[in-house]
């Protein structure tokens, strides 16, 4: 049972140092500048075609998505003979209950508006691992379609600038957004002025131990939010807030 005990106890593993150099050290920002600038040229050209090109997707004469709608067709379609460009079955059905809804209407303004909105915010700077990600997403419905082009390439670069998303901003508008902003598990000086006051407690609810705005973690009970002094505690308001809640509970 000890032994048990000790393999399952709560434990932080630590990033190895060549890790945390690479991915959380501002010497590697050009670099994850160049990687996003690249990304984010890619996602501004090809969302600029579809909302402004020749073959614009978008504010049409007739129905909007009629570009896509074509580009689905060809992707679910399967040939008498090789392989079709969809490998995978349960996403050739996903794409026809689209196409089967008309979903392509008002898609074609997601994936438009998103590709331009992903391109400007990788070249300023801005949200770059939300960003990130998102293109990632989008790369990978992509050769979800059977569609190869340069999405690999790009599928990789974003992975690459997820890991480095700290630094990744730093030449760019995240240098100030990100200590403004914080994340939700750190928030960040605009967060946390925001936040000041706005606890319904001034002591865990658990053990009575001091808490502070802005660090100490959150939980919204009733529509009020409470601070714990530590993630174990929080876990014990989480699981059984009825108990250390109970008078504000019924005062809520």
């Amino acid at each position: 049972m000890a032994l048990l005990t000790r393999a399952f106890e709560r434990r932080e593993l630590r990033d190895p140092g060549i890790f945390r150099a690479i991915f959380s050290n501002t010497w590697l920002a050009p670099i994850l500048l160049f990687l996003r600038l690249y990304l984010g040229y890619q996602w501004l050209i090809a969302g600029s075609h579809k909302l402004w090109g020749g073959e614009h997707w978008i504010a049409v004469s007739g129905p909007d998505g009629q570009a896509l709608r074509g580009y689905w067709e060809r992707q679910i379609a399967i040939p008498e003979q090789g392989r079709p460009p969809i490998s995978f079955d349960w996403y050739r059905d996903f794409l026809t209950f689209m196409l089967d809804h008309e979903w392509y209407r008002w898609f074609a303004w997601v994936i438009s508006i998103g590709e331009v909105a992903l391109g400007v915010l990788l070249i300023v700077g801005a949200f770059v691992g939300v960003a990130a990600l998102f293109g990632a997403f989008m790369n990978f419905n992509f050769l979800m379609a059977g569609s190869a082009s340069i999405n690999p390439v790009m599928f990789v670069v974003a992975m690459l600038v997820i890991f480095g998303w700290k630094t990744a901003g730093w030449i760019g508008l995240d240098r100030w957004l990100l200590p403004a902003l914080g994340t939700p598990w750190q928030p960040g000086t605009v967060v946390k002025g925001l936040l000041k006051g706005r606890a319904a407690n001034e002591a865990c609810p658990v053990c009575e131990m001091p808490v502070e705005v802005g660090r100490s973690p959150t939980s919204v009970y009733n529509g009020l939010t409470y601070l714990s002094c530590c993630p174990v505690c929080k876990e014990r308001l989480d699981a059984e807030p009825t108990r250390y809640l109970a008078p504000a509970a019924g005062t809520a």
